[in-house]
């Protein structure tokens, strides 16, 4: 039981820290900044705004976070495999071009 409580507390104390850090955030700076980025990139502003408004109205399922991981993973072995494979071949051209 009195694990369970220290857990709550510093869970409290982890919230309170980072409340406090958003304290020191200047919100009238933090609109000029998004409306400068918005300025200078306006297309990658739009599709960060749709990004949001998709996340926040609970587009993301399970089911697409994993198709999305696949996605990823198989990108990443792709380029893992064949990054190996040229140093593979290349390792062997120089063999034969050393002798």
């Amino acid at each position: 039981m009195e694990e369970r409580f220290g857990t709550q507390h510093s869970e409290a104390d982890a919230e309170e820290g980072a409340l406090a850090g958003l304290g020191a955030i200047d919100p009238v700076e933090l609109v000029r900044t998004a409306s400068e980025v918005t300025r200078e990139n306006p297309h990658a502003a739009i599709v960060g705004a749709c990004v949001v408004g998709f996340l926040l109205g609970g587009g993301l399922t399970p089911r697409l976070l994993a198709s999305l991981a696949v996605l990823a993973g198989r990108r990443y072995a792709a380029a893992a495999a064949r990054e190996a494979l040229d140093a593979a071949v290349r390792r062997q051209i120089d063999e034969v071009t050393a002798h």
